[in-house]
């Protein structure tokens, strides 16, 4: 699977290569509309994934089931999975 912002540049280096927008859409595979398509995710969880840094600094044995308490205790709604948060501490854990 490919994801969006990818399939946006193949897409833009058809287009630089003579193919129309509509042709190099068909080619890869990739729906029109999704070129326009900017996501407001990032903008949304930003102070609940800042909160999480914070927490997983402050208390680096928790995982994030604990972190996932902490954060409704701060007044954040996070789903029951804690799947963000997760994938939040994973993705730091990776840059660290």
């Amino acid at each position: 699977m490919i994801a969006a912002c990818v399939r946006r540049q193949m897409v833009a280096f058809g287009t630089t290569r003579g193919l129309s927008q509509r042709r190099a859409c068909e080619l890869f595979g990739t729906a029109r509309s999704a070129l326009r398509f900017e996501s407001r995710m990032a903008v949304k969880d930003a102070p609940a994934l800042r909160a999480v840094h914070r927490l997983a600094h402050q208390y680096p044995r928790f995982g994030y089931r604990r972190i996932v308490i902490l954060l409704g205790r701060e007044g954040f709604t996070i789903s029951s999975d804690g799947a963000v948060v997760a994938k939040s501490l994973s993705t730091s854990a990776q840059e660290a």
